[in-house]
């Protein structure tokens, strides 16, 4: 019965076009299968859906005009059938053509390889290859595939996407625009340069990643998830680190003032503090927990710090290698998961004392790394005299987002984790 609800949607051409490469007589029993190979023989020779009349006119007239009056008879008994039995589900029936096809063809194989082993005729083994090679072509995925829109307002709200979340760095949103969902921006520099204050500022700083309503996640396997925690409570609130630092001689009204520091703090933070997520003892995760953290907790914007250090299961001649595969694995998160990924990782020692920095200063990196990136965001510092010198280089070295790239003056004041312009 459920045969001839199939053959009744095989007279669509688009339902047929989508299953032709499942289809087989060998499927089909109680004469669906002469029915089939007449709806065949149509779809290909006419570009157009078929009636129940036309295909007994094609099968009688045309492609078996030798039938007996007992065999036209049966035909006809048989379409009458197919046009009275009900219309399935489009996806439940292509969901069943498939699983036929899927049997048929593990049957075929089952009676090569018995014949194979039997015999040791090594043809048997050629026509279970070329019978598997034919499934290849046809493919049995179940994927669905969408294509992009051709409508213009539709097509460029997608691309607006890209530079939903705006640098709080007005020099910077102004020549870069913003990052947006299925995105890698990569952030490096030389330790101590000013990377994490960077992203901090990026996120909490005023007008920052949480004032424009995102859901942020941070993973951070560099250091004790606290630290950065706790400097981009220091960002937003313009609260210096010495201020709330506790020292062994503090008197107590330094240590009242202090409390009142951290008082003023907690009430500037309070209002952004649901949107930020920072698990601890992630130390040990890889590509594949941190493809299930972002599964499981959508975040807007996903901060790794350091990408170089989640781990990645595979064996790699060279560390460059590995590493791509990692870059690739945080590419295919963004994409995914329809999240920003920001991702910190270290520069060389050919970065050291540079204000202008490029992607080919990454450590551990050809161009595997900078393949996989959207943004890559240099921090340069030059190897001045002055320790005390704040100003940085922001160095755009990739963007595909708007193009520009160049290097972009700005001041850090370590004791808040804030850069300004």
């Amino acid at each position: 019965m459920f045969e001839q609800q199939l053959m009744k949607l095989l007279l669509n051409k688009t339902f047929y076009d989508n299953n032709k490469g499942h289809l087989s007589k060998s499927l089909f029993t109680n004469g669906t299968g002469a029915f089939l190979d007449t709806v065949q023989k149509a779809h290909e020779e006419y570009d157009s859906d078929l009636s129940m009349e036309e295909v007994k006119a094609l099968h009688i007239e045309k492609y078996n005009p030798a039938l007996s009056e007992t065999a036209k008879e049966s035909f006809e008994l048989l379409c009458s059938k197919i046009s009275g039995a009900p219309e399935p589900n489009d996806d439940i029936a292509g969901d069943v053509i498939k699983s036929m096809y899927i049997k048929d063809i593990g049957h075929k194989l089952a009676l090569l390889g018995t014949e194979a082993w039997n015999s040791s005729d090594n043809s048997k083994l050629l026509e279970a290859k070329t019978l598997l090679d034919k499934m290849s072509e046809t493919s049995v995925s179940s994927s669905k595939y969408t294509y992009v829109t051709d409508d213009v307002f539709e097509l460029f709200a997608e691309i607006n996407k890209t530079a939903k979340w705006q640098f709080n760095l007005e020099t910077l949103g102004r020549r870069v625009n913003g990052i947006g969902p299925g995105t890698l921006t990569l952030i490096f520099g030389r330790p101590e340069v000013g990377k994490t204050a960077f992203w901090v500022n990026m996120i909490a700083g005023p007008g920052g990643f949480l004032d424009q309503g995102a859901e942020v996640h941070c993973i951070c396997n560099e250091e004790p998830a606290s630290g950065p925690k706790g400097r981009m409570m220091l960002s937003r609130s313009n609260i210096t680190s010495d201020s709330v630092k506790d020292e062994k001689e503090d008197t107590e009204e330094i240590k009242k003032e202090k409390r009142t520091k951290l008082i003023e703090m907690q009430k500037v933070w309070r209002p952004v503090m649901p949107q930020l997520h920072i698990p601890d003892d992630v130390v040990d995760w890889d590509i594949n927990a941190l493809d299930e953290y972002a599964a499981t907790n959508k975040p807007d914007i996903l901060v790794v710090d350091q990408l170089d250090k989640v781990g990645i299961h595979g064996t790699f001649s060279r560390t460059d290698e590995k590493l791509r595969a990692i870059y690739t694995g945080a590419r295919e998160i963004a994409k995914r998961r329809d999240c920003t990924v920001v991702a910190m990782s270290q520069a060389s020692a050919e970065a050291d004392g540079r204000y202008e920095v490029s992607f080919s200063m990454m450590e551990n990196s050809r161009t595997g790394k900078a393949a996989e990136a959207d943004l890559i965001i240099g921090v340069g510092k030059s190897d001045a005299v002055d320790s005390e010198d704040r100003s940085r280089g922001i160095c755009i070295s990739k963007n595909k987002i708007s193009g520009w790239h160049g290097t972009i003056g700005v001041t850090i004041d370590p004791q808040t984790s804030r850069y300004t312009v």
